[in-house]
C-alpha cells in the first residue's frame, strides 16, 4: 500500500495500463477525478475505487484543495517499481525524466500512454 501524500490541484498520473497488476485507490481526503478506459469518475474522501489490470487509468486531484489517497496494488510487487523510480528530492521540485520513467515502468509491466485523456468540463482544473 502507498499513500499518496498532499497532491496539489491539478497534480495528475500519466495514463498507463498494469499488466500484473490490479489498482486500487481509497480516497482521504481532497478529490480526485479518476478515468478507466476513458470513462471519468469523481472520488471525495472515503471513496473506494477499483482498477483493474489491463485496463488504461489514471487520475488528477481537482478541487479547492490538496487530495490525499491510499493506493493497493494485488498481487504485491508494484512497490518495486516505486522504489526503483525513486531519487532525491530537488529543490525546486522538476519534472520528472519522462524516457527514464517510461523505460522503467516497461520492466515492471506498466504501459505509459502519455497525458491523462481531456476531462469533462464537470472536472474543472
Amino acid at each position: 500500500m502507498i499513500e499518496h501524500w498532499e497532491m496539489s490541484v491539478g497534480f495528475a498520473s500519466p495514463y498507463h495500463t498494469h499488466r500484473r497488476e490490479d489498482e486500487s485507490f481509497y480516497v482521504l481526503d481532497g478529490k480526485v477525478a479518476l478515468v478507466f478506459g476513458g470513462e471519468w469518475l469523481e472520488a471525495g474522501p472515503g471513496a473506494f475505487v477499483y482498477g483493474p489490470r489491463n485496463v488504461a487509468h489514471g487520475f488528477k486531484v481537482i478541487g479547492e484543495r490538496p487530495a490525499r489517497m491510499l493506493v493497493m496494488c494485488t498481487p504485491a510487487g508494484f512497490e518495486r517499481f516505486v522504489l526503483d523510480q525513486a531519487t532525491p528530492i530537488a529543490e525546486p521540485a522538476s519534472p520528472p525524466d519522462m524516457e527514464r520513467l517510461v523505460a522503467l515502468a516497461q520492466r515492471h509491466g506498466i504501459e505509459i500512454h502519455g497525458p491523462l485523456p481531456k476531462a469533462p468540463a464537470q472536472f474543472g482544473r
